[in-house]
């Protein structure tokens, strides 16, 4: 290190040290993807048979499944983020890096 305070430490290389890329697959699921902070809705959905598990995700809390449905024949990708911004950046992470790349976040506040 150059620096006393790591912090200030510059690296130009842009390979990130931990990348959901190295370890997950890149899987056939929608560019578009949906966090519904409604659990309600999602499991009214999927109750009514419109969605479709493409992909467990996994964390401390247990599994939780990315769905597929469509609407107006667009495919699109949907799934509860979890509880507060950590797991959401990570579940975020982990769908960029199954083929996800548009995102909308629906919820009841600070969203």
């Amino acid at each position: 290190m150059n620096k006393q305070v790591p912090i200030l430490e510059y690296d130009a290389d842009e390979t990130a040290v931990i990348d959901p890329q190295n370890v997950l697959p890149t899987i056939d699921i929608p560019e578009h993807c949906v966090f519904c902070f409604f659990q309600d809705v999602i499991t009214s959905l999927d109750e009514a048979g419109k969605l479709r598990k493409v992909y467990k995700l996994q964390s401390e809390t247990g599994p939780n499944w990315v769905y597929e449905m469509n609407v107006n024949g667009q495919r699109m990708a949907l799934l509860h983020p979890g509880v507060g911004a950590p797991m959401a950046a990570a579940f975020m992470e982990e769908v960029i890096s199954l083929g996800c790349r548009k995102f909308i976040a629906c919820g009841g506040c600070g969203v």
